[in-house]
């Protein structure tokens, strides 16, 4: 954000000028926002800013250490939206003078850290109890037969630091789910998340995907085509 030395500052300013002669609307815009309003932040805003910022890194450092230390991410999660949510109110304008929230930003960041750690713990067991039904012809009763011969320890939830739920089905299938990002187990239901109806780790529980049954299959290929307008998106 600094305006640099006077020769680059000027260069900078003579390719500002150079947009005002193209879009004098957007031009001038670009050299408001740049110049008064660099400044106007730096002087009335940086320093509130800078705090803020530094006091969100030091609370995803501590959630880090809990999340290491409980070997689990849901609490240390809770702990840092808590003080985020403590944040916003003690700096209310923090981040916003140029767009960007800094609580934010680093949650949403953690939010994809529990994402993709919730697929990563849930395929490595996934191998494992296909690695067991290879070698066994059938799946185990329970997680705990993976170990030692597969797994060097038992599988946990990556949310809340408990085994991860696993159940045998009567056809010989099984379903294995994280509690996923909320941390409340609801049986292994699989019920997309309104806010991302594609993304199966985002559902009430994170179920592995496993292949449709031949019912499930038929009943999709006799479901009725859905017609769309010509050149009209598909949802």
């Amino acid at each position: 954000m600094g305006t640099g030395g006077g020769g680059s500052a000027l260069s900078e300013l003579a390719e500002l000028g150079k947009g005002v002669l193209e879009n004098p609307r957007a031009g001038l815009k670009a050299i408001v926002y740049r110049y008064p309003g660099y400044w106007a932040w730096k002087w009335w805003q940086s320093y509130d800013d800078e705090l803020a910022n530094a006091q969100m890194v030091q609370a995803s450092l501590e959630a880090a250490r809990k999340a290491r230390q409980e070997k689990a991410l849901g609490r240390a999660f809770q702990q840092l939206d808590c003080e985020a949510a403590k944040l916003r109110q003690a700096h209310p304008r923090a981040g916003m003078w140029f767009g960007v929230g800094t609580p934010d930003l680093t949650l949403r960041f953690f939010m994809r850290i529990e994402l993709a750690e919730i697929q990563r713990s849930l395929l490595v067991t996934a191998i494992a109890l296909k690695r067991y039904q290879v070698r066994h012809g059938a799946y185990p009763a329970e997680l705990a037969q993976l170990v030692p011969e597969f797994l060097t320890e038992m599988p946990r939830d990556i949310i809340d630091g408990q085994p991860q739920r696993y159940r045998l089905n009567p056809d010989g299938s099984f379903r294995l789910y994280s509690v996923g990002v909320d941390g409340v187990d609801d049986g292994g239901d699989p019920t997309p998340s309104p806010e991302a109806t594609r993304q199966w780790v985002r559902a009430k529980d994170a179920v592995w995907p496993v292949p449709a049954s031949a019912e499930e299959v038929k009943a999709a290929l006799e479901k009725p085509a859905r017609n769309f307008p010509p050149g009209g998106a598909r949802p």
